[in-house]
């Protein structure tokens, strides 16, 4: 077998080093930094953006994918992408096109899938497809959220809202499972802790008591608006809570006694007249016996 003779000259720890000259030499240079294209593409980008801002949309797309074609390779090329799909989905835009916003997205997500605003332009994504009504698309892209960053800002807001859109499409146990996870997360700890999370779980319980509704599981449902009645006592959602447990407690269980505590709760709370009028209505019902032959039937 033919030997090099250089490699035989050096012996085994000169072969040592002539091998590992090879394999340091085998690897590709590192691209050197084209300072000159960057230092471009960063004015280039920087116009894109004040056009934007101007609202000059077709102006600002011209010179974003000027940029994408004449600096493909600096770093301001993601930037770039997330812009391009920012404009074409902004509803300001008359020539907005939200399929072309998502696609220009999922084209940086798939060529930088280290973007460091990965889960924001999810994030758009997911609210792009519920803006075309595309609930499907828009409970996979929370999902991917959840799997891929959920550690991220995010993460609480894609279960919420990936629990909306399983709701939306009728899937109602899917959506159930979402809001739990939630409520499992931040329902337990201190009382600290739970007011200071009792806004964020005020979504998720009254949720879960619509659904549970639907799905006539009373029990649960109460459960959830009680909790949201306990956890939150300036909640947005308290008028409904009280109101829907009220109907619940007259209504499913025909105890107006309780029924009432509600109404009169809802009465105290708020001066809204539509809650007031609705309230009185609601107690002046209780007053009857159930025993008369229609009493069952009352509803609103």
């Amino acid at each position: 077998m033919h030997r090099n003779p250089i490699i035989v000259y050096l012996g085994s720890f000169g072969l040592l080093l002539f091998l590992l000259a090879g394999s340091i030499s085998a690897k590709s240079p590192a691209p050197a930094i084209d300072y000159y294209a960057e230092e471009k593409a960063k004015q280039a980008y920087l116009l894109a953006s004040a056009l934007y801002a101007q609202q000059l949309y077709q102006e600002a797309i011209a010179e974003a994918v000027k940029l994408l074609a004449l600096y493909p390779n600096t770093a301001k090329v993601p930037d770039t992408l997330y812009l391009i799909g920012t404009i074409h989905a902004d509803t300001s835009n008359p020539k907005n096109n939200p399929l072309l916003a998502i696609k220009t997205w999922e084209e940086l997500l798939a060529r930088y899938p280290e973007y460091s605003q990965a889960p924001t332009v999810l994030m758009k994504i997911a609210e792009t497809y519920e803006s075309v009504f595309n609930w499907d698309k828009a409970a996979q892209t929370y999902a991917r959220i959840i799997q891929l960053y959920p550690k991220s800002e995010f993460a609480d807001d894609a279960l919420f809202w990936a629990g909306c859109a399983e709701y939306t499409l009728a899937r109602f146990d899917k959506a159930k499972q979402h809001w739990t996870t939630i409520v499992d997360k931040y329902s337990s700890g201190t009382e600290v802790t739970l007011k200071l999370n009792s806004e964020f779980l005020d979504d998720a319980y009254m949720m879960i008591a619509e659904v549970s509704l639907i799905q006539q599981d009373t029990t649960a449902a109460v459960t959830a608006y009680e909790k949201v009645v306990s956890l939150h006592p300036a909640s947005p959602y308290l008028p409904v809570a009280l109101f829907q447990l009220g109907k619940i407690y007259q209504e499913t269980y025909y105890q107006p006694t309780y029924a009432s505590s509600y109404y009169q709760r809802l009465l105290e709370y708020t001066s809204d007249p539509t809650w007031q009028r609705l309230a009185k209505l609601k107690l002046d019902q209780c007053q009857k016996k159930y025993s008369e032959p229609d009493a069952h039937s009352l509803k609103f």
